[in-house]
């Protein structure tokens, strides 16, 4: 199964910030960079069809840019926790772009028991209290990451191994 990702062009010396900060804080930073997570595998399209669904949407979504600025704790089970970085500005964009994937093809796979929240995950925790200080220390020191979303990735996971399938330019002429 594949999944379908915004890999973020970011502004000179956003990237090298946040991967600073996902190291120390996010198993698997190393191996997956960050990314804005849009389709999961629970789809059950063939892989030709999936990437022709992303093919066909990403031809009429114009690029975007964005801003991530700020840390929210999300806990999962009051045991374990997540940060994630979430966007301001272009939140509605990542919003529009997800529905336009969960369209056609997707829209009978479209989640129903979660939510979309369009984010970059910062960091992962077996503690809440390490999730909520993460943040903390987040929103106290760091400025805004900016750029844009330039193109869909479309990746398989396999256990610790990520493979790269395809990229896909966005190019059309409407705003996501």
């Amino acid at each position: 199964m594949l999944n379908v990702v915004a890999l973020p062009r970011w502004r000179a010396g956003d990237a090298e910030r946040l991967q600073a900060w996902r190291v120390k804080h996010q198993p698997g930073a190393l191996r997956l960079p960050a990314h804005v997570p849009l389709v999961q595998s629970e789809h059950a399209l063939a892989d030709a069809d999936l990437i022709e669904h992303v093919r066909a949407v990403a031809a009429r979504v114009r690029p975007f840019t964005f801003e991530f600025s700020y840390a929210l704790p999300l806990m999962w089970d009051g045991q374990s926790a997540r940060v994630l970085l979430m966007p301001e500005a272009g939140a509605a964009a990542l919003w529009s772009l997800y529905r336009n994937l969960y369209s056609g093809r997707l829209a009978a796979w479209l989640p129903t028991t979660s939510t979309f929240v369009p984010h970059i995950t910062l960091g992962s925790f077996s503690m809440p209290e390490q999730a909520l200080a993460l943040s903390d220390q987040w929103n106290a020191s760091e400025a805004p990451l900016r750029g844009e979303v330039t193109e869909l990735s479309v990746m398989r996971l396999s256990g610790p191994r990520v493979q790269w399938v395809t990229e896909v330019p966005l190019q059309g002429l409407v705003s996501a």
